[in-house]
Formats: structure tokens, sequence, C-alpha cells
């Protein structure tokens, strides 16, 4: 049987599972809805074909097969991409174009930033320029994720892990960088230099992240054997952990100085520009925290097991929780570094960013 996976074929035989039809519906209605076995356990769902393949005749694929075909003797030898071909088109199309442009904003901003450091003979790279080239390589490495967003049709679920890490990574990485810049404004005295800490945390942080959303995701893949699809559930949940702790160390710092940039603002003693950090403050404060509590969620509940890829059921959906997410932050990103909003100030040390954005 091509592209079978035996261990799920015997899991298939013991639950009396003959016909493509009940393959469906064990698989969406039971797993996905929670329903029990007749003897009361809950569903252990163990794959029963190599990713991204699934049974002739599964969805709307319109090959033959679906209620008559016996699984047992079947092949799976569709992708799933192609069992809801237009469901996960559109999606695509959809997420796609939404990208492009945020794409082409993100373009247009890092050009600006460079002709302003142009301009002004500085050679120094400005953080909005850096965080600008940052989102472009955010941006491009989304086109690469919408080619296949799943890896159920032609990309390999570990290259399209790859991308989503890094740009997990990238989009961390634009926080520390952002804090790193509000620190140094703070605590920098009158020459604006990081201070040597911060640096160093900086620095340690992106590399941290960078092992926790690359090397651990390929790790958590590769000793799981068979299934190209499936992680290590446990290890994931050390990655997810070990991303939280991080999260919440560089809150700590985000509230520290948020409440330092507050005390100044009511001592009259802050720039204009301190009232924008203190919005940003606030967002990314926010935001480590919801990330923080994402990452412990979901890791206490893959302990112990083995994470798989399901098939689509009933059609492959228009919402994708990681592409909105990335999307957010795109054009996040793209608000804060706005050059319309920025000064043409640019400071000797090269710290220029949101901190010269207007309040307004």
């Amino acid at each position: 049987m091509s592209n079978s996976l035996q261990p799920g074929i015997d899991n298939l035989a013991k639950l009396n599972i003959t016909t493509g039809l009940q393959l469906e519906e064990y698989v969406c209605e039971g797993l996905v809805n929670g329903a029990l076995d007749e003897d009361g356990n809950w569903h252990e769902y163990v794959p029963f074909c190599k990713w991204p393949y699934i049974f002739a005749g599964w969805g709307d694929s319109g090959l033959p097969g679906n209620n008559d075909t016996d699984v047992l003797s079947g092949a799976c030898t569709i992708t799933h991409a192609e069992s809801y071909k237009g469901s996960y088109m559109a999606r695509r199309a959809v997420y796609f174009s939404v990208n492009l442009i945020a794409t082409c904003m993100a373009i247009r901003n890092l050009f600006i930033f460079k002709q302003k450091r142009l301009a002004s003979k500085s050679k120094a790279v400005t953080t909005s320029e850096s965080l600008s080239r940052l989102n472009v390589t955010i941006c491009i490495a989304h086109f690469i994720i919408l080619l296949d967003p799943d890896a159920t049709d032609f990309m390999h679920y570990m290259a399209l892990s790859l991308f989503q890490g890094y740009n997990g990574a990238a989009m961390v990485s634009l926080a520390f960088l952002l804090i790193n810049s509000w620190v140094t404004i703070v605590d920098g005295g009158k020459s604006k230099k990081t201070p040597p800490w911060m640096d160093k945390l900086t620095k340690f942080s992106i590399v941290f992240v960078i092992f926790c959303e690359l090397v651990l995701a390929v790790i958590e893949i590769l000793v799981v054997p068979d299934d190209d699809a499936s992680y290590d559930g446990s290890l994931n949940a050390v990655k997810g952990l070990l991303f939280a702790c991080l999260c919440i160390l560089w809150a700590g710092i985000c509230l520290k100085y948020y409440l330092k940039i507050r005390a100044q603002l009511k001592a009259g003693a802050a720039s204009s520009g301190s009232k924008a950090i203190k919005k940003y403050c606030i967002a990314l404060l926010f935001g480590m925290l919801l990330g923080f509590l994402y990452k412990v969620a979901f890791s206490l509940i893959r302990v112990g097991s083995t994470v798989h890829g399901y098939p689509y059921c009933g059609g492959a959906g228009m919402v994708s929780i990681i592409n909105i997410m990335f999307l957010i932050i795109q054009f996040a990103c793209l608000f804060a570094q706005n050059p319309k909003n920025q000064t043409k100030k640019v400071s000797p040390s090269g710290a220029t960013t949101v901190a010269t954005t207007s309040s307004e």
C-alpha cells in the first residue's frame, strides 16, 4: 500500500473501520468533536497514511471510494490539499494577497529610512531601519509559508516548521530590539549608549529564541519515527516553557521601564516621544503576557504525548491562527515604524526609534 503507515492501518482494523465513509466519520466526528469509542475510551489517533497523503475519496476530491472503498486494501494516493482543493486554494489566495500589501509597505518604509540615513551622511544604521529590514524578511518568509501553509500539498513539514520558527523568532526579536532602544533612551544618558547589561541580554535572548524556534523545532520532529508531520509533545512542551520564561523576563523589563516613563511624564521631565514609548510599552507588555499564557497552556496539554497532523474535516477552512498572528504583527510593526510619524532627526548613536514618534 503506497504511502501507508502500518500501525495506523492496524488501528483501523481493530475499530472495524472498513470504508472511506466510516473512516472520515471516525476521524472528524470522533477526534474533532471528542466522541468516545464503544468501550468508553477516548479515541487514540494513529495516522494511517504518511503525511501529506490521505485515502482517495476523502472530502470533496471527486475521486471514487469515499463510500465503498475497502480502506484496508486501498491506497493513500491523494494529498490532504487535494481532498479539499477549492477551500485550501481560496485560503492561500486571501492570505497571500494581504501579505503582499504588507510586503510592499515594508519595502517602502525600508527605502525611506535608508534614504534618510544617507541624507544625514550617517554610517550608523538606525533602529528603525534595522526593524524595517527584519520586517521585510518576515514578509518574504511568510510568502514562502503561504505557498503551502499547512504542508498538505508539496511543502515538507520540516521546511514549514523552519519558516514558521524563523518568523516567530524574528517577531520576538523585534520586541527585544524595541525594548532595548527604549532602555537606551531612558538610561543611556546624553550619549544614548545602550547599557552593557541590556546589550548582552538582547544578544543572548535573540540567540536563545532562535535555538528554541529553529533547533528544537527540528529535533522534536526527528525524534518521532515514520510520520513526517508528527512531533514529540514533551520536547515541544520544554521548548514552549523555555520560550515562556523568556517572555516573562522581557515583560518584567517592559513593565519596569513603563513605570519609569510614567513617573517622568508625571514629573514633566519626559519628552513628547516618551508618551509614544509609554503606549508601545503597554502593547508589548500585553503581547508578552499573551505569549507566556499561550506557550504555558499548550505546553501543559502536550506533555507525554505525540502530536499528529489531522486531515481536513469539511474543508480546509479560512481561519489560520498562526498566519493571522503573523499578519497582525507585520502590520503592527509597519504602524510603529511609520516614516510619516518619525522626526527627521537621527541620533548620533543610531538609536532613532519609535521614541521619536509623535503621540498622535
